[in-house]
């Protein structure tokens, strides 16, 4: 059901009907108050008015810009965006398993590997642990980067360890709980 057009027509020109009678109200309060008192006392009692209205309509209304806003936001992360202590991890569901942008991964552990280093982690990880789609962006496979960040946390690095931990608790569970509800379709209890 829409906020802005009730479903009864009925209900929808009754509420047409009562923004015309205000709309000419205010209009015959502007054109009395101008005749008798001039177009500055005219414009004075208008604005008042003129404010309620606006008021209302942010009241009632003005959540759908909000939402509007955070969606544009959000829009290409699908509802599921993820930070790493304010850093951006990108995060998406594939067919069978979850998988992380290798930038926002490697912008995290500060690192930058060049290309024979991506070969490697390829020959590692394997086809589906670390890749590259069809637009060229690497990707790391959820066991792909839990492995990474468990050597890198073998090393004594205290941010792979807390990083791993991340994605271990709070980030790859959720979204494969959804992906099994998902999977059960919406007639299981």
């Amino acid at each position: 059901m829409s906020v802005f057009s009730p479903p009864d027509p009925q209900d929808r020109n009754s509420r047409w009907l009562t923004y015309g009678l205000a709309a000419l109200a205010l209009l015959i309060c502007f054109g009395v108050a101008s005749f008798l008192f001039g177009r500055l006392i005219g414009f004075v009692v208008c604005v008042p008015i003129l404010g309620a209205f606006a008021a209302r309509l942010i009241v009632n209304h003005g959540s759908a810009g909000y939402r509007g806003f955070r969606w544009l936001a959000l829009h290409e992360f699908n509802g599921n965006y993820h930070a790493f202590n304010d850093l951006q991890v990108r995060v998406e569901r594939d067919v069978d398993q979850c998988r992380v942008m290798a930038k926002d991964v490697f912008n995290v552990m500060r690192e930058r590997p060049d290309a024979k280093a991506r070969r490697r982690m390829c020959l590692a990880y394997g086809e589906h642990g670390f890749f590259q789609d069809e637009r060229g962006v690497w990707w790391f496979g959820e066991a792909a980067v839990l492995a990474w960040l468990s050597q890198r946390a073998h090393k004594f690095d205290e941010r792979a360890q807390r990083f791993h931990r991340w994605f271990e608790r709070d980030v790859f569970p959720p979204m494969n709980k959804k992906a099994e509800l998902r999977a059960q379709g919406p007639g299981v209890d």
